[in-house]
């Protein structure tokens, strides 16, 4: 690459200058939303648009949310460029962690300061409430000289929080927001509720803390919060920004996008890797329906054995899982905590591909160099002779008659159950007697046979009591929010 890649880090938004692959950060950051119009003739019209968190300057200098900077970064790094980085924020003393409050801290305790510390921006995983609460009294404590600006959606939610605060933190300088002005004088910690933020002087509030993460990323509630990075970007000194999300917090590929432009990556979590599965739900490329509504050999072969647009997205996902591609696990939903992914043996996985028969296999091998084919009675291998040991494509026959061993499993033989699943024990290589982390799940929606199928999968890990994230697959949300219902 000709000439130097410079990254100027600001508030809010930061500059690259020098970059001649666009690419690099388009298929990174950019993510598309859905716009539903009616016509004159009552019919509902949907528009997708790609929703850039980036501008083109001139021709090779373009500015991007600094939230987002860590995923550009990581894209850069893949394609072998090492840009010069220069960060030109500058924070005020009142910005400043308590020395004596890190001194005194140990454990969990001073990794979490530690975190804030290094970090301006930042999102921290906790498992309930009561951590919410607790992290935040943290932060007040670690940054005792700085106004701290608490935004929540709902009411309760602020009033609530408000109340466990105070008895949390006996003396505690703070004051809650309901329909009331803005203070003259900012107390130590403002909790405000609502979208609207009219007669607020940005200028005031030193950290932004964002206690519910999914109504954050809301259309309002985001939008909102762009008057906070304007101002931060013609200010000499800025806010910092933290939220805490919620262990198992299903948000899609767009709303993470927008949590991460707000408050960056996440910097800590509380919830250690999960023993249980996880099923993570994508939603493969859409194909042409068959035009059957029959499920025969010819249906699955058209369908998902011989679909050329699924086949590659599913060996799309297997190298992405064994080369340790961050930013593709990230669209996957995986969960990271200080940049590693939060599956088992992540760094080194054995990962297996269920396929529902050999000749589906043999198309996934065409596209996965160094792979093994594992079926009842045979093995085949791709044509390149460096096998690589960590990647398997086994048929539900396999899978049913012996034990998986796999850290990450996708599950790409469809059907209207759980198939090799539902009888088998599946362990991790590295962890004997445990189950993989992960299960990498297909929501096809080509047609009624294949939308029926996925639900039905979806209601079965349901009922093992797996934990499911949905992420860009809207239906099995739909199917996850009727099931949560049932049980209520």
């Amino acid at each position: 690459m000709p000439g130097t890649l410079r990254i100027k880090i600001n508030h809010s938004v930061s500059m690259l200058d020098g970059l001649t692959d666009m690419r690099l950060v388009t298929e990174a950051v950019e993510y598309y939303e859905k716009e539903f119009t009616c016509s004159a003739d009552g019919d509902i019209l949907e528009r997708v648009s790609p929703n850039p968190c980036w501008m083109e300057v001139t021709k090779g200098r373009i500015v991007i949310l600094t939230g987002l900077l860590p995923v550009v970064l990581a894209s850069l790094k893949r394609a072998g460029i090492d840009p010069e980085v220069s960060d030109n924020r500058q924070f005020p003393k009142r910005q400043e962690i308590s020395a004596s409050v890190l001194k005194q801290a140990s454990g969990d305790t001073r990794n979490f300061l530690l975190a804030l510390k290094c970090a301006p921006l930042g999102q921290i995983g906790v498992r309930n409430f009561t951590e919410i609460v607790k992290h935040t009294s943290l932060i007040l404590k670690a940054f005792p000289k700085a106004n701290v600006l608490i935004r929540v959606v709902q009411e309760e939610y602020a009033r609530r929080l408000f109340k466990k605060l105070k008895l949390e933190n006996p003396g505690l300088d703070i004051k809650i927001k309901l329909k009331s002005d803005w203070p003259v004088n900012p107390p130590h910690c403002f909790i405000t509720s609502n979208v609207r933020q009219g007669g607020c002087d940005f200028n005031d509030w030193d950290i932004v803390l964002l206690p519910d993460a999914k109504s954050a990323v809301r259309d309002g509630f985001y939008s909102s919060m762009g008057s906070f990075a304007g101002n931060a970007a013609d200010s000499i000194s800025a806010y910092r920004c933290y939220s805490f999300v919620l262990h198992g917090l299903a948000l899609d590929r767009n709303e993470r996008f927008r949590l991460q432009a707000m408050s960056g990556q996440t910097i800590y979590t509380t919830a250690p890797p999960r023993d249980a599965i996880q099923v993570l739900w994508q939603k493969p490329p859409s194909t042409a329906p068959t035009g059957t509504n029959k499920r025969g050999l010819d249906w699955k072969r058209e369908t998902n054995w011989k679909n050329d647009r699924r086949n590659d997205y599913v060996a799309g996902i297997g190298r992405a899982f064994l080369a340790g591609n961050k930013s593709k696990l990230n669209k996957y939903g995986v969960t990271f905590d200080n940049g590693r992914p939060l599956f088992a043996n992540s760094e080194a996985p054995t990962v297996a591909i269920i396929v529902e028969s050999l000749e589906a296999g043999r198309e996934l091998l065409k596209r996965l160099d160094g792979w093994v084919l594992q079926g009842l009675h045979s093995e085949d291998r791709s044509e390149v002779k460096n096998e690589d040991p960590n990647g398997k494509i086994i048929t539900m026959a396999k899978a049913a008659d012996d034990v998986v061993s796999a850290d990450v499993l996708i599950y790409a033989a469809g059907g209207s159950g759980l198939g090799a699943l539902q009888n088998i024990s599946v362990e991790s290589e590295t962890q004997p007697d445990r189950m993989p982390a992960l299960i990498i799940e297909l929501a096809d929606e080509n047609d009624r046979i294949a939308f029926e199928d996925a639900r039905r999968r979806c209601e079965g890990y349901n009922q093992r009591g797996w934990e499911q994230l949905t992420g860009n697959t809207p239906i099995l949300s739909r199917t996850m929010s009727g099931m949560q219902k049932e049980h209520i």
